[in-house]
């Protein structure tokens, strides 16, 4: 698919929030960004119909939308190849389900329903848990990174990690079977490494949240065990490649884009 043909299968999407909560920093994430950031990401082979993807911080479903999109035509393109090879029809094999997670219930609410209307709901799991931060101030605010074999790319910043999905809803309590669920203290209940790629528009830590940023991509790639992607302001680029570095983590800046801001937010 092109970058034009998936950007245009996204323009008839509600993106941006009904409410949108200050506090969050839920600035909306628009069809040409969301577009470009998962062509980018599926050209380089860290989405498709094989690659588990969690989308951090999802919003409205942009990002969960436009990877679902790419994932669907890679399962047609592998079925199309397949009946070639054996010469018969063969059934689409089902891409690997999107997790999408938020915060916010109107968020997730709203998510779902862009999803049903793009008519990809079957391919995305939604799970509402909130990333606990404090200020730099607090020492007792640090999210726990776990070093493992990884790459990392930048897509305004994009990393890489190590196996697979599991997750609790914030309120729930874990049973025996879910023990293999880590214990990890930046309030996301989802093991080191679970997912191929972390795609994730953070808050910029605008509104009195300094360094949220940083704990998003922190908690990405320690969930990531491929690469993750995420969007950052460009004035705080040097000290996120800075960081990437501390983190013994490469790091390159796959596109520069503007970004649209709401006058009320």
């Amino acid at each position: 698919m092109k970058l034009k043909h998936l950007e245009s299968s996204l323009s008839s999407i509600d993106y941006r929030f009904r409410s949108p909560k200050v506090e969050l920093e839920q600035y909306p994430t628009c069809a040409h960004l969301a577009a470009a950031v998962v062509w980018t990401a599926h050209a380089r082979g860290d989405v498709g119909a094989n690659k588990q993807v969690l989308d951090l911080g999802c919003g409205t479903g942009m990002l969960t939308i436009a990877t679902a999109i790419m994932a669907y035509e890679d399962a047609l393109l592998n079925q199309s190849e397949d009946e070639g090879e054996e010469g018969s029809n063969c059934s689409v094999k089902e891409p690997l389900p999107i997790l999408s997670l938020d915060c916010c219930s109107n968020a997730l609410e709203q998510a779902a329903e862009n999803c049903k209307e793009i008519e990809v709901d079957n391919m995305v799991e939604f799970l509402k848990a909130k990333l606990s931060f404090r200020k730099k101030d607090d020492s007792k605010s640090h999210c726990r990174y776990q070093r493992g074999n990884h790459k990392t790319k930048r897509g305004k910043n994009s990393f890489r990690h190590k196996p697979r999905l599991k997750a609790l809803n914030n309120d729930e309590e874990a049973g025996d079977n879910d023990a293999v669920i880590e214990c990890v203290n930046d309030g996301i209940p989802l093991r080191d490494g679970c997912v191929d790629t972390v795609l994730t528009n953070p808050p910029f830590g605008t509104k009195q949240n300094a360094g949220i940023d940083l704990a998003f991509l922190k908690c990405a790639c320690r969930l990531s065990r491929q690469a993750v992607y995420s969007f950052h302001k460009s004035s705080t680029r040097e000290h996120v490649l800075k960081k990437a570095k501390e983190w013994h983590m490469g790091a390159e800046i796959v596109a520069a884009m503007k970004f649209d801001i709401p006058k009320n937010l």
